[in-house]
């Protein structure tokens, strides 16, 4: 009896010691079925010409008075003209504003000499409507604005968006193509993209810019202004498993 309870006993054990075996290899071959053995990185530059759909104006009303407060108000009165202009039908906000005493050197008597008080008030006007940009200048100008600091053309949120999208597109398929290539020359196979890393800070359009025009209300024609293409940009990095 002794002797039959030890052979039951071992032959349990090696039954035990089979299942386990067992178990361990058939997690290994589940397990090993998601293990990547080899990678490939490549990173896609993509542009696209973009036609803007956004002018910006920024205009700067500037008031000097010996007195602070009547430069102050003056610039107000402006400043509160365009605003009811242009606020109903386009984006109006002030984006600087500053007080500071104004000085000039005077040569004969070497010293400096005070002119008064110099309000400096910056508005920018934002519309969709770009057609639009050479009137706002003009209406900016007779309502008193005396400096156009900036014209420029800017894509929308949405346009950003759907250019975005077009732009990752195209750059999955040509790195994909890029990696078909490669695997084929070193003798392996793409088997999928594992990983996709977009690079935000490298998406950006070259916004067209001009200088700054000093205006004043004799400019009786509004200014033709149109936009042109813009190039965008967009940096995506990919991450592809090779067998």
């Amino acid at each position: 009896m002794v002797v039959q309870k030890k052979r039951t006993g071992i032959l349990g054990l090696v039954v035990g010691l089979f299942v386990v075996i067992s178990l361990i290899y058939l997690i290994s071959k589940v397990g090993g079925s998601d293990t990547i053995e080899s990678t490939l990185d490549i990173t896609k530059t993509v542009q696209e010409e973009v036609l803007p759909d956004e002018a910006v104006i920024i205009f700067s009303i500037v008031t000097l008075d010996k007195e602070i407060n009547s430069a102050i108000t003056a610039n107000s009165k402006i400043n509160n003209r365009l605003i009811e202009a242009f606020d109903e039908e386009y984006e109006v906000e002030t984006t600087r504003y500053t007080v500071r005493e104004k000085q000039e050197w005077n040569r004969e008597q070497e010293k400096y000499e005070m002119l008064g008080f110099e309000v400096v008030n910056t508005v920018k006007v934002t519309t969709d409507n770009i057609d639009r940009a050479g009137t706002i200048i003009e209406d900016g100008v007779s309502l008193g604005a005396n400096r156009v600091d900036r014209i420029f053309f800017q894509l929308s949120e949405d346009l950003r968006k759907t250019t975005k999208n077009d732009l990752l597109k195209k750059a999955v398929k040509e790195a994909r193509l890029d990696a078909n290539n490669i695997a084929k020359l070193s003798g392996t196979k793409v088997k999928r993209i594992i990983q996709i890393r977009p690079n935000d800070n490298s998406f950006y359009p070259v916004f067209e810019r001009s200088a700054g025009l000093a205006m004043d209300e004799s400019a009786k024609v509004a200014p033709m202004i149109a936009p042109g293409e813009q190039t965008v940009s967009y940096s995506i990095s990919f991450q592809f498993e090779i067998k």
